[in-house]
């Protein structure tokens, strides 16, 4: 009996010892650096420390620890490696699909965006009349506070590149088609749909990141004028600033889609941003909002906004004597900042891929 309690204890002591091995190895090749001779591994330097922004430097730690503990990378690679090379498939197909010429698109993981660019999803008559009520009642409050209303929709990669999609599928009514198709004119609520500029102009230049969810440059100042003349039917002193007039600016990026397959592959890319002649001015920047001031303009601009706006700051701002850029949460806007903004445009610009989700929801609090 004694000698059959020795042998449990020492199983249970190299259990133990044999679980802190395994679980100490991917930390130690990790922190060593062997892991990067594994021609799978894709790490990436370690972070700066900072002792000035504690909070900010273990954030940026604790990322990089979940993104590159020892052996996630090698093994994850390898997979997408073989699935890929070997296999010849998509290794993420419900996040992401590989296109023609090394195009990448969001698969429907994210809101179903694939089936709603082929109209394959249709909401009920409930889903519209709630999403239209909800965007007249923001309409209808700021004209009580004398500001102008503007909704822009920016179309998803897959609505305005279906020909790089790797299928073909018959084209049906998208859920943004099937709302707009239910604001008559009589609602004034000044919709601007984009997908007409944007396709029109596709084949003279390249609108989308091929490894990104979201336009380039290009793309985003193609947008931005067709927004200014929808504006400028209201107010006539309104003007797009000139792209000559913009500093421009090569560059890459590390898209979003590419980084779904953990791979650290750049695209190159050109920017367009303001010139060091500008006179606008970056008051305020804070979690919720940023704030610019341009003594040329005369009007002022709020804007609640998603990512996609990130690109077309820099020319607003050249439109505006004054803009404000709030990031919408979960559709919710206060009332106390519409006021306090005393703003004479406000825009509430969202990417097609959630816009059904932010209408839903959008609500107005104090």
């Amino acid at each position: 009996m004694k000698q059959k309690n020795i042998k449990n204890k020492n199983v249970v002591i190299f259990t133990i010892i044999g679980f802190l091995v395994l679980t100490l190895i991917p930390n130690v090749l990790m922190l060593s650096g062997l892991e990067k001779k594994s021609k799978f591994s894709k790490t990436v330097h370690y972070p700066e420390i900072n002792i000035k922004a504690p909070a900010r430097t273990i954030s940026k730690i604790k990322s990089y620890y979940l993104d590159n503990y020892g052996l996630k990378n090698t093994f994850i690679n390898a997979y997408i490696d073989l699935k890929k090379n070997t296999l010849h498939e998509d290794p993420i197909p419900y996040r992401v699909v590989e296109g023609h010429n090394q195009w990448f698109f969001l698969g429907n993981f994210n809101n179903k965006v694939l089936d709603n660019s082929f109209g394959m999803n249709k909401y009920s008559d409930i889903d519209l009349y709630q999403m239209k009520q909800n965007i007249l009642d923001l309409k209808t409050y700021l004209k009580s506070i004398g500001v102008d209303f503007y909704c822009v929709v920016i179309p998803d990669k897959s609505t305005v590149y279906k020909e790089k999609l790797p299928y073909k599928l018959t084209d049906r009514k998208t859920p943004l088609s099937q709302f707009l198709s239910i604001i008559k004119p009589e609602d004034s609520l000044n919709m601007v749909d984009l997908r007409q500029t944007l396709t029109k102009h596709k084949d003279s230049t390249t609108l989308y990141h091929k490894t990104d969810t979201h336009w380039n440059h290009a793309g985003a100042y193609l947008a931005y004028v067709d927004v200014i003349k929808h504006l400028k039917k209201t107010d006539k002193q309104i003007e797009a600033i000139p792209l000559h007039r913009l500093k421009k600016r090569e560059d890459s990026i590390h898209g979003d889609i590419i980084r779904m397959l953990n791979t650290n592959t750049k695209e190159k890319m050109t920017r367009y941003e303001k010139s060091e002649s500008s006179l606008v001015e970056n008051i305020e920047t804070n979690d919720a909002s940023i704030h610019f001031i341009n003594n040329k303009k005369e009007l002022k601009l709020l804007m609640y906004r998603d990512s996609y706006s990130n690109y077309w700051i820099d020319y607003f701002n050249e439109s505006f004597n004054e803009t404000v850029y709030y990031r919408y949460n979960s559709g919710v806007i206060k009332k106390r900042n519409l006021i306090k903004a005393q703003t004479d445009v406000f825009i509430l610009e969202v990417g097609e891929r959630h816009f059904d989700i932010l209408l839903k929801n959008l609500k107005l609090i104090n």
